[in-house]
């Protein structure tokens, strides 16, 4: 898969600073998908296919990646922007283009793991955050790297 429009390329030490930030550190397959392209846009149309259920997609139209002064596709500007809504556990990594989310899980039970977050079931305040509009994807990000195709 080749991505376009990336931030700036940033070192592992980078990537792990930032995430350190927030409390957090992030799967290695991540770290390294970070460092590779650290956000954008895929070069061709793709969308994530269940290989269960080939009816179940979920189109891909931005991976998030690592930048304090461009916040359009910033994880952690996503992660803030989404603080009320979204389980602490889970990590906004990429966009649908229609506001629903693919994350990734970064705490517990959920590390590693990859979600599809709906924003129609949206919590209206922390309190009421849960995980009744969130569905697990797949049990790895390298798992959802491979389970995108092209449109």
């Amino acid at each position: 898969m080749e991505i376009r429009n990336s931030y700036p390329k940033l070192s592992t030490k980078k990537i792990l600073e930032k995430f350190s930030l927030y409390g957090l550190t992030p799967p290695k397959e991540y770290t390294n998908f970070l460092e590779k392209y650290n956000g954008g846009y895929p070069e061709v149309e793709c969308e994530y296919v269940d290989k269960e259920d080939d009816e179940y997609t979920i189109p891909l139209d931005c991976f998030y990646g690592i930048s304090d002064t461009d916040t359009s596709i910033s994880i952690f500007a996503r992660r803030g922007f989404l603080s009320g809504s979204l389980p602490n556990q889970l990590l906004p990594i990429a966009g649908d283009g229609i506001g629903n989310e693919i994350c990734l899980g970064v705490e517990g039970e959920f590390f590693g793991k990859v979600y599809f977050w709906n924003k129609d079931g949206e919590a209206q305040s922390q309190e009421e955050v849960n995980f009744s509009n969130v569905e697990l994807i797949t049990d790895s990000f390298d798992l959802f790297l491979l389970s995108l195709t092209p449109i």
